[in-house]
């Protein structure tokens, strides 16, 4: 029969546990080469192939630059499948699957044109139930080039994605229908190209920052190179411009990937509050004393930010997972400077986010590389070594104009010991970089350590002539696109090519931000024009549509009331809250006591059904008394013994168990050895109590444990209102634990008051950790494999 490929590839979705960070010694690069003949594209992991395509061996292949880790042939990593390959010789293309029943079908249906190679020649992971990756690993994607002779592209950058999707390729795998995963591969040590010249360079507006929940939010990319196509994730749109609304309160990412016929343009990320109440949130900057502390003196960091914060959130991020972030308990939340100190040599990054009455600002981050302190020596012995930098570049300014200086980062893992840098005469961390001459000038970087030397990183910097395109070129964004009349909103430049000067119309600032109010209902604009010693660049400018404020009441209100949960343990707090139309200036409760305002918290020592009531007050008078029932569980009843419903203690089951407590907000690092060991066969059990106020949080909080001694080891945790619980899951929590998850570093996401799993304020609550496997074995070799846990608080 004639050959045609594929069906679109189904990765059987599994339930994968969360894992420690994937050791360096299992992972091995796979290489990208693209044949200009063919228009086809490889990959390889094989030292011997890989040096075969770049020597002429195999004419006609060259490197794209593009590279993403994989997990080594034969390698035993917790949860990896392996990957199968197939060449097709009459078209000369070779096509990979992480899927078993793939490889399979493959062999069965298309031996003729597709050659079995290997069962596996490297291993990935798979997505789970929902298409999301394990922790620690990033999303892989295949796409086909819909031709005779198939050809597929397997790339790990959502901006290739999009560039191939508008080449005409056809995605395959599942998950997201946007961005089908194929499998799953180790975040870290990925590569690729920087974006080519011609290629779209863009930045993305919105109409406001703080969008009200039910409101329009409007998305603009702005971009040279003449794009021919965009992808957005957060957003469905094909062009330049997106629209979308939300429900829910919270931070929201959007990001476009435009291309044209040059190649894909760098990706590019906006993060909006919605919800967040009127004016603007605050934009910070974060700067460090030292670049290159030493450990064991002080260092400082210090948060500049607009909008008045009120709240400073300080963070340790994971230099290899920097989006991983824990808040340090040592930094004051109310100051902008922190100072601490560190024992622990090599790079680490610190985080800041804002907080006012308008919501929660971005986060924004700095990079120092602590240094060991004189004296010492000694030690040493064992250890599997550091693994090899893995580097990036980072430019203070990528658009320059001539004749001036900028500042190249070397931002790596991996602890360099040196650094190779071309373009440029330097050999540290940070290096100055000028030019005379207008043009594209590529910098490159390897750095290297102990256990040899690293990618090679590039990064382009487009020297710009004088009175040329160095002149500022500004995008505007206001606090409120559609506020009433009489409130102040504030509207906020963002520019490059740093502006001395500003020019407005609309209202009044010599700054890059100006507020105004209005008198009058309707569409206003306001524009703005920056310039520098270069001249003056283009208007920038945004509408505001003004609203006259709704009519006062007229009549009494008309309310409706809910409770956080219609079914709580007996001592539980629950909380009612009134919603009412007509602006009710006070509320009459009857059944909870103690407030006069919209919301009222109860709790009950008697089990059984009991109805609260409420009524909302204005001028025009009262509303209509409405009511919820809440049926309070009794405590122990209905789970069938032991600690019932919850609040019980199934700890008598084993015979080696730890406890211990933890104060609400103490993200420190528990080390099981330090409060006894973790038996093979024993239970950790840490408790917390939730705080009485507030109700609910509008970020999650997780809690989790791994290894940190001897060999990777599987943990059960479950989340329950009774100590020591290992029973079969209640998402009420009422006759068993609310979650439960598996894996060498396993982890559950919860919260207070809201998903994924609402805890009640003022209760107390237990995370049990056991040394268990799927399937209810003992995951511990030896009579002791210790963890350590830590909680990442909801806030």
């Amino acid at each position: 029969m004639r050959f045609r490929i594929l069906i679109c590839a189904v990765l059987a979705a599994v339930v994968f546990p969360s894992m420690a960070a994937i050791p360096a010694s299992e992972q091995v690069k796979a290489i990208e080469f693209y044949h200009s003949g063919l228009d086809h594209y490889f990959i390889s992991s094989d030292p011997t192939e890989i040096a075969d395509l770049d020597t002429g061996v195999h004419p006609g292949w060259a490197r794209t630059g593009y590279q993403f880790p994989v997990i080594n042939a034969g390698s035993a990593q917790a949860g990896s499948l392996p990957v199968c390959r197939f060449y097709g010789e009459k078209i000369s293309s070779h096509f990979y699957s992480a899927s078993a029943s793939e490889c399979e079908d493959v062999k069965a249906k298309f031996a003729d044109d597709w050659k079995f190679e290997s069962a596996e020649v490297f291993r990935a992971f798979p997505i789970d139930l929902n298409g999301n990756c394990p922790a620690d690993t990033t999303p892989v994607y295949r796409l086909w080039n819909q031709r005779a002779d198939a050809n597929h592209r397997y790339t790990d950058q959502r901006s290739v994605f999009a560039f191939m999707v508008a080449k005409g390729y056809k995605p395959e795998g599942a998950g997201d229908p946007t961005f089908p995963v194929l499998f799953c591969a180790p975040a870290a040590g990925s590569a690729a190209p920087e974006p080519k010249a011609s290629s779209p360079n863009c930045t993305l507006t919105a109409n406001s920052s703080s969008p009200l929940l039910g409101s329009t939010l409007n998305l603009e990319a702005i971009c040279t190179g003449n794009p021919t196509a965009f992808m957005w994730a957060g957003c469905t749109s094909s062009t330049s411009k997106c629209s979308t609304t939300e429900t829910k309160s919270g931070v929201k990412s959007y990001t476009v990937y435009p291309s044209n016929d040059e190649g894909p343009g760098g990706p590019v990320t906006l993060s909006v509050n919605w919800g967040g109440g009127s004016g603007a949130v605050p934009i910070c900057t974060l700067s460090a004393s030292s670049s290159t502390p030493t450990n064991g003196s002080p260092l400082t960091l210090t948060a500049n930010c607009s909008q008045s914060p009120n709240q400073y959130d300080w963070m340790e991020c994971n230099y290899l997972l920097q989006a991983v972030c824990t808040i340090m308990p040592s930094c004051a939340a109310t100051a902008s400077t922190c100072t601490f100190t560190s024992q622990q040599p090599g790079f680490a990054r610190y985080a800041i986010i804002g907080l006012n009455s308008a919501g929660t600002g971005p986060r924004t981050a700095v990079d120092v590389e602590w240094k060991p302190g004189s004296g010492g020596g000694g030690g040493g012995g064992g250890g599997g070594g550091e693994p090899v930098p893995g580097c990036s570049i980072i430019a203070s300014n990528q658009s320059p104009p001539v004749n001036t200086s900028i500042v190249l980062t070397a931002s790596c893992s991996g602890n360099p010991t040196g650094y190779s840098w071309s373009g440029i005469s330097c050999s540290g961390v940070q290096c100055s970089a000028t030019s005379a001459t207008p043009g594209v000038l590529t910098y490159s970087l390897t750095a290297s350590n102990a256990s040899g030397s690293g990618n090679t990183a590039y990064k382009s910097i487009d020297w710009q002539a004088a009175g040329s395109s160095g002149k500022p070129s500004c995008t505007l964004l206001a606090s409120d696109t559609s506020p009433l009349l009489g409130q102040t909103i504030t509207i906020t430049s963002s520019c490059i090519n740093a502006p001395t000067n500003y020019a407005w119309t609309g209202c009044t600032s010599n700054s890059g931000s100006c507020n105004d109010s209005a008198t009058a209902a309707g569409v206003k604009q306001y524009t703005l024009t920056a310039s520098n010693g270069l001249g003056a660049g283009p208007v920038a400018s945004i509408d505001i549509n003004w609203q006259s404020p709704p009519p006062p009441p007229t009549s009494p209100p008309a309310c409706t009331i809910s409770a956080s949960s219609a079914t709580p343990t007996v001592g539980q707090n629950v909380v009612l809250l009134a919603t009412c139309s007509g602006a009710p200036t006070s509320y009459e409760w009857i059944g909870c006591t103690g407030s006069s305002g919209s919301t009222c918290t109860t709790t009950s020592t008697e089990s059984g059904k009991q109805t609260y009531y409420v009524a909302g007050i204005n001028q025009y008078g009262k509303s209509a008394v409405v009511g919820v029932v809440v049926d309070w569980q009794a405590v122990g009843g209905g789970g069938g013994g032991g600690g019932g419903g919850g609040g019980g203690n199934f700890c008598g089951s084993y015979s080696n168990v730890v406890q211990t407590s933890v104060a609400w907000g103490d993200s420190k690092r528990i080390q099981t050895s330090a409060i006894g060991g973790f038996a093979a066969n024993g239970v950790i059990v840490m408790s917390f109590t939730v705080p009485s106020a507030p109700a609910s949080y509008l970020y999650p909080g997780y809690t989790s444990m791994a290894e940190y001694q001897g060999p990777p080891t599987l943990r059960h945790v479950t989340l329950s209102k009774s100590a020591c619980d290992f029973r079969a899951i209640d998402r009420t929590g009422a006759n068993g634990p609310y979650a439960e998850a598996y894996g060498v570093q396993a982890t559950l996401d919860w919260n207070v008051g809201t998903t994924p799993v609402a805890l009640e304020p003022g209760q107390t609550y237990y995370f049990n950790f056991e040394n268990r496997t799927f399937d209810g074995g003992t995951s511990c070799g030896g009579s002791k494999c210790e963890a350590g846990f830590s909680t990442n608080w909801p806030r």
